[in-house]
């Protein structure tokens, strides 16, 4: 086997100077066809558990990626590495190294009822060495209750045992580690096994690593998103506060445009822009002269050019607000109508974006059903609908108009001034 001595054939016989130079030339043949086949035997192991290994860290690296939160990642790994190293049992913890409170576990285990770890314990015996020299190691224990008292807890284990121990580790700091423990009375691991153990510790500690990042950025996002909402309220109150005859108009319409726009199939992530344009419906107005906007009576010709210059107002503040210009349509579009004769750019039909052509109705119903200074009183249902049915096609999209119908009547949705 290319000059290297694996073994040695022994031929024997009672009867002496029984085997000549022929004997020998033909023994020496057999043995260098012996020796080929062997290592033709060890390196198709070889290359078959090279090609198991590559299909298990193929898999758990899929595993990884794929992972989309730290409990069912853990148990993954925990269960396709007692598989893999046909371990009696693996668990995987991950803990505060300052406090050495335990986070998370997961156990796989063939039969072992494994219980919670005391955290004392994890500085104890084998597995406080591990961490205290931050590396890897694997040993046979010959009395676990002395030398691996967290072992011993968690297992109940009692007599000799296989064991490999590496921590999880990310950037120099540890934050967990994953113990193997094999059956009673078995061959200790080797020196490829703990390296693949290694292997996979390193690759597990960066995809928990990964995974914290991923939930600290969603929870920034979610802080952020709320404080966003919680100054677009702000804005729509104090234009209420502005403008007493409106009040409470901005939270019925915004309430209602949504019941709308989810019976007409708006997907959900439209429908938080649409919620966010609703409330900042009349921002424009901000730019509108209190002289103009709190007159009372009615404005003249060049007052109501001003007065109709507020959707412009509103796409000019919002479009340098990148959060919000998903959200720009409502204010700006909504006063446009179905035949053209609305504002500011007098758009027609499906030119006139949907979720504007949803408002306009909601905004004129609430408008019809509120009690306003300039008219006696409000609407009540039943002549509104008719109204918003007569100019279906005229000002309203009908099928924005028919599914508003639908709405009130399935619902039973108050006139605003009984809300």
């Amino acid at each position: 086997a290319q000059d290297r001595i694996i073994g040695y054939l022994a031929i024997d016989s009672l009867t002496p100077y029984a085997y000549g130079p022929e004997q020998a030339h033909l023994a020496q043949a057999f043995a260098n066809q012996a020796a080929t086949a062997i290592e033709n035997a060890r390196l198709y192991t070889q290359e078959q558990r090279a090609l198991q290994r590559s299909k298990f860290l193929y898999d758990i690296a899929r595993r990884l990626i794929s992972a989309t939160n730290i409990p069912d990642l853990l148990q993954a790994v925990a269960t396709e590495l007692q598989k893999a190293l046909s371990a009696q049992a693996c668990s995987l913890l991950l803990f505060d190294i300052r406090t050495m409170h335990i986070e998370i576990s997961a156990h796989s285990s063939t039969n072992h009822r494994v219980h919670t770890p005391r955290p004392s314990l994890l500085r104890a015996g084998l597995h406080g060495n591990i961490l205290a020299e931050n590396k890897a190691r694997m040993g046979v224990i010959e009395n676990p209750r002395q030398e691996t008292p967290l072992l011993h807890h968690m297992y109940g284990i009692e007599t000799k045992h296989a064991v490999m121990i590496a921590p999880l580790n990310v950037v120099h700091n540890i934050i967990g580690s994953i113990i193997v423990v094999n059956a009673p009375n078995t061959p200790p691991y080797t020196t490829a096994e703990l390296d693949l153990l290694t292997t996979i510790a390193n690759q597990t500690a960066i995809a928990i690593q990964n995974l914290r990042l991923v939930d600290d950025l969603q929870k920034s996002n979610r802080d952020l998103t709320l404080a966003y909402d919680a100054t677009i309220e702000g804005w729509s109150k104090a234009l209420e506060l502005r403008d007493k005859e409106t009040q409470g108009h901005t939270l019925r319409v915004t309430a209602l445009t949504l019941a709308l726009a989810e019976i007409m199939g708006v997907d959900k992530e439209a429908l938080v822009h649409i919620r966010r344009g609703a409330l900042l419906h009349d921002i424009g107005k901000m730019g509108i002269p209190d002289a103009i906007l709190l007159k009372e009576g009615g404005l003249t010709a060049e007052e109501w050019e001003i007065m109709r210059q507020h959707p412009v107002y509103a796409r000019d503040m919002l479009a340098n607000i990148s959060y919000l210009r998903p959200a720009m349509t409502i204010p700006y579009y909504h006063h446009e109508r179905w035949d053209g004769s609305g504002y500011p750019n007098g758009l027609r039909g499906q030119e006139i974006p949907l979720e504007a052509r949803i408002f306009a109705v909601v905004d004129v119903w609430d408008a019809l059903t509120s009690d306003r200074p300039y008219r006696e009183s409000a609407w009540d249902t039943a002549k509104t609908l008719r109204y918003l049915q007569s100019e279906a096609g005229t000002l309203f999209d009908p099928e924005v108009v028919d599914a508003f119908v639908r709405l009130i009547h399935t619902r039973g949705i108050p006139q605003a001034g009984t809300s």
